[in-house]
């Protein structure tokens, strides 16, 4: 997993709109120059909030299965993905994702 996750280089406002107008073609383009994952700030004008994109198959079992007990920066963690939030994809994924 990289250790800075690439982040979108266009304005806000521009990827708000690519978003809203194509929405399929925004990600596609955005896949091109980071294929594996990507962050994009789409959440609208004046939202400080960023979204991530996990295109990688492996890295995405990676996110899911992590149990986040593994300090890698200080005493954070490196990855918090509680149970309640992944037990939504629980019938879907089943028990054990490996």
């Amino acid at each position: 997993m990289p250790k800075e996750i690439p982040i979108v280089k266009a304005p806000q406002w521009l990827q708000f709109i690519q978003w809203i107008i194509d929405p399929v073609s925004y990600l596609e383009n955005c896949q091109k120059y980071n294929p594996d994952i990507f962050e994009a700030d789409i959440n609208g004008i004046g939202a400080n909030q960023r979204l991530i994109f996990v295109n990688n198959p492996k890295l995405i079992q990676y996110i899911l299965t992590h149990d986040g007990d593994t300090p890698t920066f200080g005493d954070r963690k490196e990855l918090i993905a509680p149970g309640d939030v992944t037990a939504v994809l629980q019938p879907l994924l089943g028990d054990h994702n490996e």
